[in-house]
């Protein structure tokens, strides 16, 4: 009998082992200073964790970040003051800009160099005639909406930063800076030379045309301004 009830407590104590290794909290994982610099995120990643953690766990986490994410903000003032403020009256400005900084030289405060750019505004602007891939007409019910909420802000200057990049749109590495500026007038000429209506924005759906060269206007400020002539850099 006493060996039976020994088994027993053995299999209670088991079980109740098991449940508070279960409710132990778990390690969380944090990647709250990840910094984004091509477009250009300075925006702390929000913390992230698994499993059941307790409330402590993830205030005591929160505590030890905190003093980490006010460490950064500085470096993205820092960033930031180092941007021209910049706003193109149209695209022709856009690319006397880009011709300006191949024929100067210029310091880049991001990660993509002036051909990267140059190649990626040909990629986001070439398909306003051609016609984006079907796929991103998945979100045309929600154009409304973005169009009410960020239209202003892009053709402000103020293009929302942390937004991640579609892989279509990336550049390559290791291109031609004078190459890249000379494709990029040739697509705005290409651009300004179009006598049909031009595609749906992806995100803010059908416009006239004044506004979509509007939007490529400002998207092309927003990529050129992490550029700053040597003569202009201190």
């Amino acid at each position: 009998m006493n060996g039976s009830v020994s088994l027993s407590d053995r299999r209670a104590s088991l079980v109740a082992s098991s449940l508070s290794q279960d409710l132990r909290p778990r390690r969380m994982h944090s990647d709250a200073l990840q910094e984004y610099n091509h477009d250009h995120r300075c925006e702390p990643v929000g913390l992230e964790w698994r499993g059941n953690s307790s409330l402590v766990s993830i205030f005591r986490r929160v505590a030890h970040n905190v003093p980490r994410k006010i460490q950064i903000l500085p470096r993205c003032r820092r960033h930031m003051s180092n941007l021209r403020q910049l706003q193109f009256n149209n695209l022709e400005a856009a690319v006397d800009d880009a011709r300006q900084l191949l024929a100067s030289g210029h310091v880049r405060h991001a990660n993509w160099s002036l051909g990267q750019i140059c190649r990626h505004l040909v990629l986001v602007q070439d398909p306003s005639v051609d016609g984006y891939p079907i796929w991103m007409s998945l979100f045309a019910p929600l154009r409304p909406l973005v169009r009410q909420l960020l239209l202003p802000k892009v053709l402000s200057g103020d293009s929302p930063r942390g937004i991640r990049t579609a892989p279509m749109f990336v550049p390559p590495d290791n291109l031609e800076d004078a190459t890249e500026v000379e494709a990029f007038a040739a697509s705005v000429t290409r651009l300004l030379n179009h006598s049909g209506s031009f595609a749906p924005h992806p995100g803010f759906g059908r416009l006239p045309r004044e506004k979509i060269l509007e939007i490529h206007t400002a998207h092309a400020a927003h990529h050129l301004r992490h550029l700053r002539a040597h003569d202009q850099s201190a």
